[in-house]
């Protein structure tokens, strides 16, 4: 499956929030970072014709609640990894 984004639109997979795990056997605490419930940073995998600012392999910073959560494996699965943003939903780009 392809996806290709419309518009001002762009396709992007979240990075994984990061995480501490602290513990050992079958107590362990996990403490996620501090931003991970503000935002998180993704990488462009497609962009639309309108979306002049960004190119794939960008990678962008966008809110935690944002963008539209696309199911691409199976009905059982949750997982909120790929999204389509509108680049108004986009906060910045991060750059090195």
């Amino acid at each position: 499956m392809k996806i290709i984004p419309q518009g001002d639109r762009v396709y992007a997979r979240l990075l994984p929030i990061k995480e501490e795990t602290y513990g050992e056997g079958e107590v362990k605490i996990i403490i996620a970072d501090k931003h991970s419930k503000n935002s998180r940073i993704g990488e462009v995998l497609a962009v639309g014709d309108e979306a002049d600012n960004f190119k794939k392999g960008d990678f962008i910073l966008v809110s935690f609640y944002t963008g539209i959560v696309l199911d691409l494996l199976s009905e059982h699965m949750v997982d909120d990894t790929y999204r389509i943003f509108s680049s108004s939903e986009i906060i910045a780009k991060v750059e090195d």
